[in-house]
């Protein structure tokens, strides 16, 4: 059977993609211009440290990944990668903690063996969302002349 998105989720997705680029803008400015593969930058906080690494890059897009260390070896912190189109202006998710495949509706209902929500694709996103206004909150920012020069 297949399943195709509501159109309420796809705008809800696509609305929260453009905010996730505004975002990550802010904590990366300069993001567009660096090239790839590029070593990861980190910026170290008092709740632990975010490391930013370019991937990919393309004329339109830039895949990076995005981590956090805390204070505590043995809970890991989030690791995701995001695809960036700077000409749409959206930020996407496209893997997290090594997962790769969100469709971006499930048939199956919750809870499932996967443990897979019927919009996880967009909970993603809201997950990122609220990580990057976090990392914005506590302080954390890539300096422009970091990211660009080698």
């Amino acid at each position: 059977m297949r399943v195709t998105p509501k159109a309420d989720n796809l705008e809800q997705l696509l609305g929260e993609c453009e905010r996730n680029y505004q975002r990550l803008a802010q904590l990366a400015p300069g993001l567009a211009q660096v090239a790839a593969p590029a070593p990861a930058r980190s910026v170290r906080g008092v709740a632990g440290m975010v490391s930013l690494r370019v991937l990919e890059r393309g004329p339109y897009t830039t895949l990076v990944e995005l981590s956090e260390s805390g204070p505590v070896a043995w809970l890991p912190g989030p690791r995701m990668r995001i695809r960036v189109s700077h000409d749409a202006r959206v930020a996407e998710v496209v893997s997290y903690q090594g997962e790769t495949r969100f469709g971006p509706r499930y048939p199956h209902p919750y809870p499932n063996r996967g443990m897979i929500r019927r919009d996880e694709k967009l909970q993603l996103n809201r997950l990122l969302g609220e990580w990057l206004r976090l990392c914005l909150a506590r302080g954390y920012r890539f300096q422009h002349e970091e990211l660009v020069t080698d």
